[in-house]
C-alpha cells in the first residue's frame, strides 16, 4: 500500500488507507515525527527550486527571445530553452530540471520507507480506533445499567465504563455483551492484563453461536507489544482462522503482516 502527502495531507488509494496512515500518526510517535520531517524537508526544497527558477528568470533578457514574447514571462523560459542562440540559458533551465528531478527523488527517498507497507500493529491499531472506538446503541442497551455503561464507553469515559460494565458482570455473569464491554474498555484504557482475563473469561464460556474472545485476545497482545506477544498474538490469529471464530477475515490479513 503506497500512500503519498500532497500539501501536508495524506493522500492513499482508499479511506481505509487514508484512515491506517493517520491512525499510525496517532499512534506511533516517532512515525509522526518522520511524517513532520518529510513535510518540512519538502517545502525547504520547494523554496530552493523556487529560488533558482527566479534566477533563470531573472537572467533571461529580451536579446534571448523572439520578437514579441518580451512581455510573457511564463513564454520567456519555454522560448530561452528552445533558443540555439543562448546556450547559457538552456543550461540554466536543464540546472533547474536536474534540481526538480533531484528533489522529486531525495522526497521519495524519505517518504516511500515509512508509508510503503502497514505493519501489522498499524493494521490493528487502525481495527481498534475505527471498529472498537464505538458500540453501537441497539446492542443490548435495554436496560439503564447497561445504556449508561455503554454511554461511559462512548463519551471515552473509560474508567467508569469499567465499573459500570463490572457491576453488571458481578449482578449478571450471563450477561456476554458486559463481559466482552469490560474487555474492551480496559484495552482501551491501556490497562492491557486486565483486558487479557476479561477477553480470556469470555473466550472460554461454552456454547456461544458467536465469541471474539480469542481473537480480541490476539489485539490485546499486538497494543501491548511486550516480549513475545507478536508471536503469542499471531499464533492466536492463526486459531482463530482454523476455527473460523469470529475475526476470521482480519485475523487471516493480519497474520501476513505479523513478523
Amino acid at each position: 500500500m503506497v500512500y503519498g502527502l500532497e500539501d501536508g495531507r495524506v493522500c492513499a488509494e482508499s479511506d481505509e488507507q487514508r484512515k491506517q496512515f493517520e491512525a499510525r500518526c496517532i499512534s506511533d510517535q516517532g512515525f509522526a515525527n518522520e511524517v513532520a520531517f518529510y513535510i518540512s524537508s519538502r517545502e525547504a526544497l520547494r523554496e530552493v527550486l523556487l529560488e533558482e527558477k527566479k534566477k533563470t528568470w531573472a537572467s533571461i533578457t529580451p536579446k534571448d527571445l523572439p520578437s514579441g514574447e518580451e512581455t510573457n514571462p511564463l513564454r520567456m523560459v519555454g522560448s530561452a530553452s528552445e533558443n540555439a542562440g543562448a546556450p547559457v540559458r538552456k543550461m540554466q533551465f536543464k540546472k533547474w530540471l536536474s534540481l526538480a528531478v533531484a528533489a522529486s527523488v531525495i522526497l521519495a527517498i524519505i517518504i516511500y520507507p515509512l508509508v510503503s507497507k502497514d505493519s501489522g500493529q498499524d493494521l490493528v491499531q487502525s481495527y481498534v480506533s475505527n471498529d472498537l472506538s464505538r458500540i453501537s446503541n441497539t446492542m443490548d442497551a435495554s436496560r439503564d445499567s447497561m445504556q449508561a455503561a455503554i454511554n461511559a464507553y462512548n463519551e471515552k469515559k473509560y474508567q467508569s465504563a469499567i465499573d459500570q460494565f463490572k457491576a453488571i458482570t458481578v449482578s449478571d455473569p450471563s450477561n456476554i455483551d458486559a463481559l466482552r464491554y469490560l474487555g474492551q474498555s480496559y484495552l482501551l484504557a491501556g490497562s492491557y492484563d486486565n483486558a487479557l482475563t476479561s477477553f480470556r473469561t469470555l473466550a472460554a464460556k461454552p456454547g456461544l453461536y458467536s465469541n471474539p474472545g480469542l481473537f480480541l485476545q490476539g489485539v490485546t497482545l499486538v497494543q501491548r507489544d511486550d516480549d513475545a506477544d507478536l508471536a503469542a498474538a499471531k499464533q492466536l490469529f492463526e486459531q482463530v482462522v482454523s476455527q473460523k471464530l469470529d475475526g476470521e477475515k482480519q485475523a487471516a490479513e493480519w497474520i501476513k503482516h505479523l513478523d
